[in-house]
């Protein structure tokens, strides 16, 4: 069960307003009342407080899609364990367990270190014209997105894939990925002492497999190298493209009503990213489950119990 603190509001960084005219990625989006826009002005782009504005202004800018409001899981202790989640791009580990990490985040610390942040991709062509514009947006939705599970987060910077000079998503790994000096980069750059490692399974996308890749051998080099580590579906690309293997183990995680709609809330922040359907599928995905994965060498169902309780999860061979 989760304790629901007071809804807060989160401003989302696409828009800005001028006066009493509101504008979505720079372009003329719709008039707002003077009271609106006054409010609209003073708030921050961070969590802030919905019992502190009137609740008829705050209802008006929610018609928008401006603002969201959304009530929190209580938040974790300071010295809570750390769960260290590795994500290849700055949205993937909130499409494929943004739930998980919903009900895991009042009970541990989250931290997501992604890998190939710069990345030219956007489903608005201004945004594909303007690298740095683009760049600035896709960390602002990885901070509103976070900061609903209260997770910290940072960021390697390194190329996607199609800055990489591959010429599809589906190409193999080039040989001369600098494997040594990725790896190198990782360990300065990992958290002390996680209780546990959430990696990519690595499904179809190339900058997905070399991250599966380059995180397995970290944990095998590194201090880090007894952390249980499990693989989550990687989404939407599960969605279609991917096929079990023999050697790994799964368990479905039934997320709660909340546990959905905070995660719904955290995807839809990603606006730049979300083409028409791209959010529906991933919420129906495995018919709204979310997916880990664990080799047969991981022997550890005491962990999985204590991580995700007894009644949310569901042992799949």
């Amino acid at each position: 069960m989760f304790l629901l603190l007071l809804n807060y509001i989160l401003k989302l960084p696409h828009y800005t307003c001028h006066e009493n005219q509101l504008y979505f990625l720079g372009k003329r989006f719709c008039i707002i009342s003077d009271e609106a826009a006054s409010l609209y002005q003073r708030l921050l782009y961070q969590l802030n407080y919905v019992k502190d504005y009137p609740e008829g202004i705050v209802d008006e800018l929610i018609k928008t899609q401006a603002i969201m409001t959304c009530s929190l899981p209580e938040k974790h202790y300071s010295d809570a364990p750390l769960i260290l989640v590795i994500s290849p791009h700055l949205d993937d580990a909130i499409f494929s367990i943004g739930g998980l990490l919903t009900r895991l985040s009042s009970r541990y610390r989250i931290h997501i270190l992604t890998f190939f942040s710069l990345d030219p991709y956007s489903i608005y062509k201004e945004l594909k014209n303007d690298f740095f514009r683009l760049q600035e947006l896709r960390l602002a939705e990885e901070n509103a997105a976070t900061s609903l599970i209260h997770s910290t987060t940072s960021q390697m910077e390194w190329n996607d894939a199609l800055l990489r000079k591959y010429k599809d998503f589906s190409d193999p790994i080039h040989q001369n990925e600098p494997i040594k000096h990725y790896i190198s980069c990782i360990i300065k750059e990992l958290p002390d002492n996680p209780f546990l490692i959430l990696c990519p399974l690595g499904i179809s996308h190339v900058d997905h497999r070399l991250t599966r890749i380059l995180a397995d051998k970290v944990n095998k080099i590194n201090s880090v190298s007894k952390t249980p580590i499990m693989y989550y579906e990687d989404l939407p690309y599960a969605c279609s493209e991917f096929t079990e293997a023999d050697s790994f183990k799964s368990f479905n995680i039934n997320l709660s009503n909340y546990e959905k709609s905070l995660k719904k809330k955290m995807v839809k922040s990603y606006v730049t990213q979300l083409s028409p359907g791209l959010t529906s599928k991933i919420l129906n995905h495995r018919d709204g489950q979310e997916c880990l994965w664990y080799q047969d060498s991981f022997d550890n169902n005491k962990l999985i119990k204590d991580i995700l309780g007894d009644s949310h999860w569901a042992y799949r061979k």
